[in-house]
């Protein structure tokens, strides 16, 4: 009885294909009539979008079973494809390189938008949509700032946080009326949210110590029932 093991045979190409597909596009490659190349590899296209996927109909998709194709021939089939025939430069060739952004954030929970946001609002000219802009901006800043800390913040620190990133001092009379007025102040569901999260913090951080507690407990256990152990060796 001959057995053909696979590690005896050549490896293959592309293995979500299976060694089967393998050996049809090696078969249809020695099809000297191009006609019947053509159908032979339709009908492995065929075979190969039933394996993967059912949607015919995406382009993206189509095309990849053709590349693929080629691909298993070792770009040695020569039969008509409805797209650009893929070249083994083509595969080999490395992408460029995308360039990546580095932008310099003082305050990452803040993220960058918010920062240009602000910048823009302290630039325009004196007015109410101005003073009107600004204190939207803080606010959305103050609620960045309690979601990603997980702690009510202070207006201060707010205002502080924002002549850092303006890079100027703010005017007295906005930060008198701003605390004054209290036109930070969040709404109560703000205010419930905000306690939610410091609450969350504080129960994900008693948790996080009572498991250090239980560890170190064990381990000193641990160590004294060794002790133990040797004493009573002795």
């Amino acid at each position: 009885m001959n057995l053909i093991y696979n590690t005896a045979q050549q490896d293959i190409i592309l293995k979500e294909y299976g060694r089967s597909i393998q050996q049809m596009v090696e078969r249809t490659c020695e099809v000297a009539d191009r006609d019947q190349r053509n159908r032979m590899a339709q009908a492995i296209i065929e075979l190969m979008r039933q394996i993967t996927t059912k949607d015919m109909t995406a382009q993206d998709a189509l095309n990849k079973l053709w590349d693929d194709l080629f691909i298993m021939s070792n770009f040695k089939l020569d039969v008509d494809s409805p797209f650009p025939i893929p070249t083994a430069e083509a595969l080999a060739q490395k992408p460029e390189r995308l360039p990546y952004p580095h932008n310099h954030i003082r305050y990452k929970h803040y993220g960058l938008h918010v920062s240009d946001m602000l910048k823009k609002v302290v630039d325009m000219t004196e007015s109410a949509e101005k003073r009107y802009a600004f204190i939207q901006v803080a606010r959305l800043m103050k609620h960045f700032y309690t979601t990603w800390n997980r702690e009510i913040v202070a207006d201060d620190t707010i205002l502080e946080n924002i002549e850092t990133i303006i890079g100027r001092e703010l005017p007295d009379e906005w930060i008198s009326s701003i605390k004054e007025e209290g036109q930070l102040d969040f709404s109560e569901r703000e205010k419930r949210n905000a306690s939610y999260n410091h609450q969350q913090a504080q129960s994900l951080a008693n948790l996080e110590d009572n498991k250090k507690r239980n560890r170190n407990n064990k381990r000193f256990r641990s160590n004294k029932n060794q002790d133990g152990k040797v004493r009573n060796k002795k």
